[in-house]
């Protein structure tokens, strides 16, 4: 029997640019358990009209990795090209997520759909 660290949780949205006409809204909910961050995306699925990484505005400070630690890289599902792949999505220190259509950091897939489905992540926010 622990006691819970859990910080309660947060609501928000973050603007996503990337590889459509126009800008995007995703929702998401965030916790904090100690170190650990748990966020979690609402989909997002869109014909994609160029070739590029996303880019998301700032989560909030206290969901972000500290200075002292290196950006968080973390790989979970992504549509690209109308298919499921493996992506990386790279939280900064500055709360940026930057998201890939794979690991290794490559653009998505101009003409098709793409985006992630309903997603969540977890990292330490202290660990490098």
């Amino acid at each position: 029997t622990g006691e819970s660290c859990a910080v309660a949780g947060y609501t928000g949205s973050f603007t996503v640019t990337g590889p459509w006409a126009g800008n995007q809204t995703v929702a998401y909910n965030a916790s904090l358990h100690g170190d650990h961050v748990i966020l979690v995306l609402d989909p997002l699925d869109v014909a994609c009209t160029v070739a590029t990484v996303m880019t998301t505005t700032a989560l909030p400070t206290q969901f972000r990795p500290t200075a002292t630690s290196a950006a968080r890289p973390v790989s979970s599902i992504v549509v690209n090209n109308d298919a499921n792949a493996i992506g990386l999505f790279q939280i900064a220190l500055n709360g940026v997520i930057t998201i890939s259509s794979d690991i290794a950091g490559t653009a998505f897939t101009n003409g098709h759909q793409c985006g992630f489905p309903a997603t969540v992540l977890s990292y330490s926010v202290r660990l490098a």
